[in-house]
């Protein structure tokens, strides 16, 4: 409903109510008993209806501009800085943006994402670089491994049957067949070096695989050192030399000679080991 129709039916109802107040009024003078009192009463009422009538007119034309008033400053969503204000907030941005290079040469634009930084090809060089190193030690301690299991098969004068076999198994199952018994001991009334060897390397083929890929642990190397010790008679000196190796080259070491070859006249097994360790470390 449109507020023409609205205000044409609020005066309507206006002019009624003051025709039938006129009446009463009129009717209330011809009694003239009680005309004072109802008189009052009427005059009363027909103000009380002007003013109802008024309120409603007027709640009419000013809501409107009440919605109004709301909704102003809700059209402005922009917010305008001066320029006081706007260079701070600028040098604040260039601030962050350079972080604790400002001051030096930005390196070029930003990359977009997924494209390599300097930082992950930096990263991938040293990763590429540790697994060429991590495969080179290892290539290095198989090489050694080998070098002691010819020694194993020569110090034990083993047949050509048990030498095929030991040749046969992975390096760590090797490593188990050696630390057993590096120098096999056999009484030969009941048989040969080559048939107990050959024995243990069955039961090294029947190790479950997590095993074999976990040996040697730190126990199994720590009696390897045992070994060595007790037969090249290390003294206490070279043992602690051999202690503060790391692990992989307390390996190496023991691997190259596990039986330690000397000439009297020119040394002991211990200062041979230690001269070997001095020129590792110095290499």
């Amino acid at each position: 409903m449109s507020c023409a129709s609205l205000l044409a039916i609020v005066l309507a109802q206006t002019l009624s109510i003051g025709a039938w107040a006129a009446t009463q009024i009129h009717n209330i003078k011809l009694a003239p008993t009680t005309g004072s009192v109802y008189g009052e009463a009427m005059e009363t009422a027909s103000e009380f209806a002007v003013v109802i009538v008024v309120a409603v007119i007027a709640s009419i034309f000013i809501k409107p501009k009440k919605r109004e008033a709301k909704t102003a400053p809700c059209a402005k969503t922009s917010v305008s800085v001066t320029p006081s204000v706007a260079q701070p907030l600028e040098g604040w941005r260039k601030t962050m943006a350079l972080g604790p290079t400002a001051g030096r040469v930005v390196a070029g634009p930003r990359r977009t994402l997924g494209s390599p930084t300097s930082v992950s090809s930096l990263d991938s060089e040293k990763s590429w670089r540790a697994k060429m190193c991590s495969a080179a030690v290892a290539s290095n301690a198989n090489d050694f491994s080998k070098i002691r299991l010819e020694q194993f098969i020569s110090v034990n004068g083993l047949d050509d049957g048990c030498v095929t076999m030991l040749h046969q198994l992975s390096s760590s199952q090797a490593e188990c067949v050696m630390d057993q018994e590096f120098f096999v001991k056999v009484d030969s009334a009941k048989g040969t070096a080559s048939a107990k060897v050959v024995h243990m390397v069955i039961r090294a083929k029947q190790k479950k695989a997590f095993f074999q890929e976990a040996y040697p642990t730190a126990a199994d190397v720590a009696k390897r050192l045992a070994d060595f010790v007790n037969i090249n008679s290390i003294d206490d000196r070279c043992i602690k030399a051999l202690e503060s190796l790391p692990v992989a080259e307390l390996r190496r070491t023991m691997d190259r000679e596990f039986v330690v070859k000397v000439d009297p006249s020119k040394g002991t097994a211990s200062a041979k080991v230690v001269g070997r360790i001095l020129k590792a470390r110095n290499a």
